[in-house]
């Protein structure tokens, strides 16, 4: 499909089916058609004015877990999860990281509810209950407090991040659209170089993490490490929808920059 196509079938614009959902490889950039139903929730999402990062994360996780994204396939042909508008408050105070799980971890309350187990058998016509906001509440407030000072491992984090990026340099030039099949001998040397690299990067994201005082920044942090030791797990077999996962962590970065930046 088209990313025109798939913004048809999924009332999702074209520019964010562009943005946040995998092509294949060129020249065609097509998209697959069981994306439409994870467009579906993008819409949702972007509906609520949920963080670009957030969205980000979200399909990737959904992309990294098939039940999950099976269940919003055949959810979304059945029901829409329900959002009000009260709650747009809620998704726009949390981090990146605690949207993505609390979105990923309620798909299947929100188009099933707790007792489906996928039986093919028909169940009886209810009336599906929206995501309830009190599990959120707890999380927005455990989180609500901005520090007074800057975290002491942001200093740390700015370095090693200056660091490491310096060192993809090279890499970040290669074309994420074509997949190791057909990789150079050159962008396969250039891009093998960097998985211990980002290895590295994301075992001292986990130790800055355990040092760190605030526990959003915590979350942030294990986050992009996370994303970031997936895509590198990813490289050796890339294919293009797999760029998805160094998106999340690039913008998990993005969010603990601006959260150091913000108190100095």
């Amino acid at each position: 499909m088209t990313a025109a196509e798939v913004a048809r079938a999924s009332n999702l614009r074209e520019d964010l089916v562009e943005r946040f959902l995998p092509a294949m490889e060129p020249p065609e950039a097509l998209y697959s058609g069981d994306l439409v139903s994870i467009a579906r929730f993008v819409k949702q999402l972007t509906d609520l004015g949920t963080p670009a990062a957030a969205i980000e994360v979200a399909v990737a996780e959904l992309r990294a877990r098939p039940d999950a994204a099976f269940k919003v396939a055949l959810g979304s042909g059945r029901h829409r999860a329900s959002f009000d508008a009260g709650k747009r408050r809620i998704w726009m105070s949390v981090g990146a990281t605690v949207i993505a799980a609390v979105l990923v971890g309620a798909i299947a309350t929100a188009f099933f509810g707790p007792d489906d187990t996928g039986s093919t058998t028909a169940a009886p016509v209810t009336e599906t209950k929206p995501v309830p906001a009190e599990p959120v509440a707890p999380t927005v407030m455990h989180f609500a407090a901005i520090p007074a000072k800057a975290d002491p491992v942001c200093g740390q984090w700015e370095r090693a991040s200056a660091a490491y990026g310096a060192k993809l340099q090279a890499w970040v030039k290669t074309d994420a659209r074509v997949p190791a099949t057909r990789w150079s001998p050159k962008q396969r040397s250039v891009t093998m170089a960097v998985i211990p690299v980002m290895r590295e990067e994301a075992a001292g994201l986990r130790q800055l993490a355990d040092k760190a005082r605030d526990p959003l920044l915590a979350d942030l942090l294990r986050g992009q490490a996370m994303y970031e030791s997936a895509y590198a797990d990813r490289l050796p077999h890339f294919q293009p929808g797999d760029h998805a996962l160094w998106k999340a962590a690039s913008s998990l970065s993005g969010s603990v920059k601006a959260i150091c930046s913000a108190v100095k």
